[in-house]
């Protein structure tokens, strides 16, 4: 890449967007079964494939190739994995703490003055 290609640029953000809404409709299906630790490394490796392939083709450069096509679905995949990973792992949930279903029971103070009067 020589320098900032706004239409690489508006290629990941649509990918993003399109694997967001992709994530969301699919999550309920199988992602919640999934252990956390298969879809970290998962994940990882998708990672270092992606910057392999980043590294080694010359992206942006106006024509789109069969290497940049490649390059945008494994990025794609790894946009995939990692909200699979954050949802698993249960960040962005809204979390069930005990503290908030319980009921606060306010008590009188005791007041030792009136009950030595009576």
């Amino acid at each position: 890449m020589k320098g900032f290609n706004f239409t690489f640029m508006l290629i990941l953000l649509v990918i993003m967007f399109a694997m967001t809404i992709l994530y969301n409709r699919v999550k309920d299906l199988f992602i919640t079964k999934l252990n956390k630790w298969v879809v970290l490394v998962f994940t990882v490796i998708l990672l270092l494939a992606t910057l392999v392939l980043g590294g080694t083709f010359k992206l942006g450069s106006g024509k789109i190739t069969v290497n940049e096509v490649l390059y945008y679905i494994l990025m794609a995949v790894f946009l995939f994995s990692l909200n699979a990973f954050f949802d698993v792992l249960g960040w962005g949930g809204p979390r069930d703490s005990g503290k908030k279903n319980k009921k606060i029971v306010i008590k009188p103070k005791a007041k030792p003055k009136r009950a030595k009067k009576k």
